[in-house]
């Protein structure tokens, strides 16, 4: 297939996916939970027929062998189920063994605004510590509509402050400053709870992806500690085209994907694939300078949200 004939059936499959139920109606929670089923279908149709895109959760298991109960739920899985059973399926929601995992993808709404970003990721730190404490899964986390990507690299440096926080509870708990209205007026958010030690660069995912254009790329540049976060995109965002780049980011992400099922797996067919998508992502528009923020133990780039006010929506304020 032609590179423009496949950027044109994806750029198709996605729009027709996410935007119909809004011909019916502009309730939030619904439209927002059509978009997810939308990014999950093409995925899920896309992927080799070796590999399923499910939704359900990571077996775990205690220092004896025996099963675990699990309060964590995947949005996305891909998994290897020629080689590997599942323990439970219903559907396309099933319970899998983590060797079988080969990558894990968190999908959002919405995540506008900074403190929506650092909802996000520690959630995911959560997940990771939860499902893969060593970080051997990629993960990633895709976000339908976004702002710039100033917010999310602020998010990233309040993860790096929090760090740098000793509690003696564990818990760190504050107020931080936020930006409301056009005037961008400091105001008092509301309070906040972050824990420091489930914050750590190997936790994050290794991939962000906006729908507006932000991108996020955790990098390793030394040892085990030494991580940098490359954050790309338009600097700020409109809520009007907010989304609007839906497609070649979708097209990042299948990248990712298959990039992590060729690794455990390869095949010519895949590689015909990422060529397409490669068509897809260099025929996009080119990302402008962004930031490259530090995530090591001993110097991170840090923003105290205590005194350096952040923008954040209506449901921050106290």
């Amino acid at each position: 297939m032609e590179r423009s004939r496949f950027r044109d059936v994806l750029v198709q499959r996605v729009r027709a996916q996410a935007t119909l139920i809004g011909a019916f109606t502009t309730h939030r929670t619904l439209t927002g939970s059509a978009r997810e089923r939308a990014i999950v279908q093409v995925l899920r149709e896309m992927l080799p027929r070796r590999f399923e895109a499910l939704t359900g959760t990571i077996a775990a298991f205690g220092p004896d062998g025996q099963l675990l109960n699990s309060d964590r739920q995947i949005d996305l899985m891909v998994v290897d189920t020629w080689l590997y059973p599942t323990l439970f399926r219903d559907g396309e929601t099933a319970v899998v063994f983590a060797d079988a995992v080969r990558a894990v993808v968190e999908i959002k709404t919405s995540t506008v605004g900074t403190w929506a970003w650092v909802d996000a990721l520690t959630q995911s730190a959560a997940l990771g510590d939860a499902v893969d404490p060593e970080s051997q899964i990629p993960r990633a986390v895709f976000a339908y509509e976004t702002g710039g990507y100033e917010e999310l690299a602020a998010a990233l440096r309040i993860l790096n402050w929090s760090r740098t926080q000793q509690t003696a509870a564990g818990d760190l708990a504050f107020k931080p400053l936020v930006k409301r209205g056009r005037a961008k007026a400091r105001a008092q958010g509301r309070p906040r709870v972050l824990r420091p030690s489930l914050l750590r660069p190997v936790l994050l995912p290794r991939l962000i992806v906006g729908g507006s254009g932000v991108l996020g790329v955790r990098l390793k540049t030394g040892d085990a500690e030494d991580w940098r976060f490359q954050v790309t995109g338009p600097g700020a965002v409109t809520r009007e085209v907010r989304g609007r780049d839906i497609e070649l980011q979708v097209a990042r992400l299948l990248e990712f994907l298959l990039s992590a099922a060729r690794d455990s797996a390869p095949s010519s067919g895949t590689h015909r694939v990422h060529q397409q998508l490669r068509g897809v992502i260099d025929g996009g528009a080119d990302l402008p300078a962004g930031a490259m923020i530090d995530m090591n133990e001993g110097t991170p780039d840090v923003l105290d949200p205590t005194t350096e006010a952040t923008r954040a929506g209506t449901e921050e304020l106290a």
